[in-house]
């Protein structure tokens, strides 16, 4: 899964979101530990292919039949299954969104105990789009999105078992074009991405709260060693 991320270098994302859209964005702060139900920046295109840049909340709540939301929140969706699911298979088809953002936390299991988080990143630690999907605004709810994840790169495999579904160039294009997709579209867009382009780091516990948004979140630290597997207990 993907449960938290950044937006640090509000500069260049500003850029990175009106190379996308054409349109002007100034409603961008720096962010070191963004969480699920918060508003965040989204490009989306329309129906004629136009794109335009707003913030969501981050989490799908899908509207019972009978009115009111669902108690699950979805804040991802697992790209492989999102065709088969209900709960998405609208939104991949005609919804869909790409989210900002310039790194990505993950816990990487050490033992039964403990768990230390990581923070991943493009190499430069430079801009990037995850694939989202979304649903509109209603009496009831905002609007909302998730991100898709999918497998692991040879990288993440070490940290953990899925990644967010980042995209650029011809991928990206294709994600925001309006119309459906193929399941074999679907398939060769969530891909995972190219492990030589990224980095990883561990970073310390501050990040595990969602209250804390601070630069600390994203400083390295020294990997944990687990006294057990040292000694091979």
């Amino acid at each position: 899964m993907c449960g938290r991320y950044t937006l640090q270098q509000a500069e260049a994302l500003k850029r990175l979101i009106e190379s996308l859209t054409g349109q002007k964005y100034e409603e961008l702060m720096a962010r070191f530990n963004v969480a699920p139900t918060q508003r965040n920046p989204v490009v989306r295109a329309d129906r004629t292919g136009g794109r335009s840049a707003g913030t969501m909340r981050w989490g799908l709540a899908p509207l019972r039949p009978t009115g009111g939301t669902t108690e699950a929140v979805h804040f991802n969706a697992r790209s492989e299954e999102v065709l088969a699911k209900p709960t998405f298979r609208q939104a991949v088809q005609h919804r869909r969104c790409a989210v900002p953002a310039d790194g990505f936390f993950e816990w990487k299991r050490i033992n039964e105990q403990v768990r230390q988080p990581h923070l991943i990143s493009l190499r430069e630690r430079q801009p990037f789009f995850i694939a989202g999907i979304c649903d509109e605004a209603t009496a009831l709810q905002p609007e909302a999105y998730a991100l898709l994840t999918c497998g692991p790169n040879r990288l993440m495999a070490d940290i953990h078992q899925r990644m967010p579904v980042i995209l650029d160039g011809d991928r990206l294009e294709r994600w925001l074009k309006p119309g459906p997709l193929s399941a074999g579209e679907l398939a060769s867009l969530c891909v995972p991405f190219d492990e030589k382009r990224m980095q990883a780091w561990p970073v310390g516990e501050v990040v595990n709260s969602a209250r804390h948004d601070v630069p600390a979140c994203v400083e390295p630290v020294a990997p944990f060693v687990d006294p057990q597997g040292a000694f091979g207990f």
